[in-house]
């Protein structure tokens, strides 16, 4: 089996090559249906008055997994804005976790920012998952 480190510059091509495609078409259930799951992670404590985390666009379930990891912040209208994307992929071998990630820049970012902006805030998606978490 190999292992993310190996696969990930590719498979991160391939994902955005095929986002680029859905977005093109211009149909908002297609970028819906092309995850396996949109969800906040909270990584602070759960009483933190202050949440910090991340908007997980799972992609695929089994193994290998991969999904994008949205940073974000508030700005001064209280509007959410991009400010990290990574690409991550993961995935269980011989009872450990393997892993690889990439903080994406450019063209790359670029793509997964509209998305999150014209996709993920545009139908609420992104503030309905801040609240259930």
């Amino acid at each position: 089996m190999r292992n993310c480190n190996d696969t990930i510059d590719g498979d991160l091509r391939i994902r955005i090559k095929e986002i680029e495609l859905l977005c093109r078409i211009g149909k908002d259930e297609y970028i819906y249906d092309y995850g396996a799951g949109f969800r906040f992670v909270k990584e602070s404590p759960p009483d933190s008055m202050n949440p910090k985390g991340y908007f997980e666009w799972r992609l695929s379930n089994g193994e290998p997994s991969d999904e994008f990891r949205i940073y974000t912040s508030r700005d001064t209208e209280n509007n959410l804005k991009v400010r990290l994307v990574k690409y991550v992929c993961w995935q269980e071998i011989e009872d450990r976790i393997d892993t690889a990630y990439r903080v994406l820049r450019d063209y790359n970012e670029l793509v997964i920012k509209l998305v999150f902006d014209h996709f993920f805030v545009k139908t609420g998606l992104a503030e309905k998952a801040l609240k259930e978490n």
